[in-house]
């Protein structure tokens, strides 16, 4: 029925003048309304008939166009397009002053090249400026005929903001600037669309001196505020705040969703909700408060995090736009146009910038994928992130693990491998060890990110005891980096070289401990001429994480003033703890160190708080260190434990091992087996098995391990504990063996 009424509607109209706009856009709305093929069809045959029959023609030749675009949207086939241009062309080629044939021909030509590539090249350059220029000249004629009309511009403007697509944007913005003359020029709707498509098209410069100049005529206007305040971000000018939050403070409904729309992937979803529900006022003041400190609690520059954030933006929305169906044959003016949706590469590139390592791994049989690393150093903490794509129409999307990669592949879904989740849970590992299809498409993939993260070099080197320890280590990284939030970069006159270790044990009657040890080398200490001792000042900040969670429940700020009685050697170093209280769980580290003029933040560690006060079976973190470097620690108990921050020793002497185990009453026995293997070794070098008997819960387990028969090299050190019958809990720690 709705299809008889629409072609009877055409009908009716027919006889009337194209030249009547009014009549036009009924009939192109009407088309909008439609999501039938056949109905489209039925359109198209009546126009051709029409056609046929009529000596004067042109009318229906140009409602055909439109028909054909809008065939070519619902089908989602490039061939409408064609023909919808080559009828546009043979009205225009009759009427040369018919507005709607021109914007016909420029709409036919945008939905040809959606989604074709932008590829790099000078010849390639050349053909993408010959395309945008082909395109705007459509759309400026047909604003030109209609005597200024700036209803085509805005259109074309509309579609590339929309899109971010490269040509696309360069159309709609030479159509306009070469329309200005003919166009109003107190239009403030074209003069923002001016603005944005500067910006987007990469001219900040000339954005701001346009939004400049559109401020002066409406200086209290939002959406120009907004526009300002982008400008002077893309200049790298961080005065654009002061805008940014007078434009957010007078926001209208659209406006805020327009902020909103640059935030969501900023924002935590209890700030994102409290955005949504505040007033205006309440909203600057909530932006004010989360934008001023970073995610350990470190005041920054709201302005310099708003600026950054923007870069970031700016490049996530053209790089990493969602795949979608773009072709829209002919849409309705939006004069507030929406940014795209971007994949979840695009998130991370908004909270962590761009990475220091890119990788991908293309297999017949494994879908595309991508892994990003980012360094302590430039992002706040040791982050790595997995990226697949699984479906054209969402984009990759983040996984946990590799393995959540591998297992959307032909050899592991082949091989009942697919459900690499519930394998974990079972205790079982992928196989990245042997010769079967499955170990070989592991194997590779972990070879293409062996320079990624030195996980996936350790598991290349693990046979099956190992394997499971690494990919749960691996996938509990990949959870936590989900998790974080935005980083940022830390900048430091000069690097500082530091080793920091996050060691689980220890407890006192406040609860267990976490025991925070580094070592600075004499390089990287400055002692100012003195005559006497010498004072470091070592500036020490840490945040914890639930692992899995971006909430921090626990943090340290401390400065430590460490006096030598003479200035440290180069090779030798400053070694400090400094501990902090947790509850049993796991935990994500993160550490900054400071001397004057020099910083680092380590990489982000997992760790494992044991409740070693517990009725059941537990074991605390491995602390090993040895006697030449002077950091002991006091337990509650009196005994004296070594750390060794470097997890170096030398053969010549024993290293110190402590630990505790809980859960066995006091006056009962476990078994403890330590066993040592080096780095590529599945027999240990070194096992020794003891039988204590509990003095206490928790037991303090205090031995000298004698390592002088093992050749220098890097070695694993395992713990592994019985009591009770089936009862079982491990532990390991890496350590360097040195002459």
């Amino acid at each position: 029925m709705a299809v008889a009424i629409v072609i009877g509607a055409l009908h009716g109209a027919a006889a009337q003048s194209s030249a009547d706009p009014a009549v036009l856009d009924r009939f192109r709305d009407s088309l909008r309304a439609i999501d039938n093929t056949a109905a489209i069809i039925a359109i198209e045959d009546r126009l051709s008939t029409e056609m046929r029959q009529r000596s004067r023609h042109d009318a229906a030749q140009l409602r055909l166009g439109f028909a054909q675009l809008r065939q070519g949207e619902l089908e989602q086939r490039r061939i409408d397009f064609t023909i919808a241009d080559a009828t546009f062309a043979a009205v225009t080629s009759a009427h040369r002053d018919w507005a709607a044939g021109w914007l016909g021909r420029g709409l036919a030509q945008l939905n040809l090249i959606d989604n074709q590539p932008v590829t790099a090249g000078s010849v390639a350059r050349i053909l993408h400026r010959n395309q945008a220029s082909d395109i705007a000249a459509k759309f400026e004629r047909s604003s030109s005929v209609a005597g200024g009309d700036p209803e085509p511009l805005l259109t074309l403007a509309t579609i590339a903001v929309a899109n971010a697509h490269p040509i696309e944007l360069q159309a709609a913005l030479a159509a306009l600037r070469h329309g200005a003359p003919y166009i109003d020029a107190a239009n403030a709707v074209v003069a923002l669309d001016r603005v944005r498509l500067e910006r987007l098209a990469g001219s900040p410069d000339s954005a701001r001196w346009f939004a400049v100049a559109l401020l002066r005529r409406q200086p209290r206007d939002p959406a120009t505020l907004l526009e300002m305040a982008r400008s002077d971000f893309a200049i790298g000018d961080d005065a654009g705040a002061e805008d940014w939050f007078d434009g957010l403070a007078a926001a209208d409904s659209a406006v805020v969703r327009l902020y909103r729309d640059d935030l969501v992937a900023l924002l935590p979803d209890s700030i994102a909700r409290r955005f949504d529900q505040d007033d205006a006022t309440a909203r600057v003041a909530l932006l004010q408060r989360f934008l001023g400190f970073d995610d350990a609690g470190e005041q920054r520059s709201v302005a310099a995090r708003l600026r950054e954030h923007y870069h970031r933006l700016d490049h996530a929305r053209l790089a990493f736009v969602r795949p979608t169906p773009h072709y829209v044959a002919d849409i309705a003016v939006d004069t507030n146009p929406i940014g795209p949706a971007f994949d979840d590469r695009g998130v991370v590139w908004i909270l962590h910038g761009p990475p220091d390592e890119h990788t991908w791994f293309n297999q017949v049989g494994v879908p595309p994928n991508e892994t990003w690393h980012y360094a302590a150093a430039a992002t706040g903490g040791d982050l790595l992130f997995n990226f697949v794509r699984t479906d054209d129409s969402t984009g990759f999307h983040r996984v946990s693990s590799v393995f959540d990669i591998l297992a959307l592949s032909t050899p592991l879904r082949a091989t009942g491998h697919g459900d690499v989740k519930g394998m974990a849970a079972r205790g079982e590992a992928v196989e990245t060890y042997g010769a079967s299809w499955t170990a070989q498409t592991a194997q590779e993939m972990l070879y293409s990110r062996e320079n990624t993260s030195a996980t996936y070099g350790k598991m290349l080197s693990q046979g099956k005891r190992g394997a499971l320890a690494l990919q749960r280590q691996e996938r509990a990284q990949g959870d936590s980096s989900i998790a974080s939030g935005e980083s940022h970069a830390v900048d430091y006159e000069l690097p500082l070289d530091a080793t920091v270790n996050a060691i689980a044990v220890g407890v006192d009657a406040a609860g267990p401990l976490l025991q925070i040890a580094f070592a600075i080398p004499g390089t990287s200490l400055y002692a100012p001429p003195a005559a006497g001792p010498v004072v470091y000042p070592v500036h020490i900040r840490a945040s914890v994480r639930r692992q899995g969670s971006n909430a921090v429940i626990a943090t340290v700020d401390t400065l430590r003033r460490f006096v030598a009685a003479q200035p440290i050697a180069d090779e030798r170093f400053l070694v400090g703890r400094v501990p902090m209280h947790l509850p049993p769980g796991e935990y994500t580290v993160r550490v900054e160190v400071e001397t004057p003029g020099r910083g680092m933040i380590a990489p982000v560690q997992p760790v494992r708080v044991a409740a070693t006060g517990a009725l059941r079976l537990d074991l605390s973190d491995l602390a090993l260190g040895s006697r030449s470097v002077p950091l002991p620690w006091t337990t509650a108990r009196g005994d004296t434990v070594w750390v060794n921050p470097l997890s170096s020793f030398h053969r010549s002497e024993p290293m110190q091992l402590y630990c505790e185990v809980g859960g066995v009453p006091a006056g009962s026995q476990y078994h403890a087996v330590l066993s040592i293997y080096h780095d590529r070794q599945s027999t240990p070098a070194l096992r020794l098995a003891f039988a204590p008997t509990a003095a206490a819960t928790p037991d303090p387990v205090q031995r000298d391990v004698d390592i002088s028969g093992l050749k220098p090299g890097t070695y694993r050190l395992e713990i592994v504990v019985t009591a009770g019958g089936n009862a079982r809990v491990a532990r390991d720690r890496t350590f360097t063996v040195v002459k």
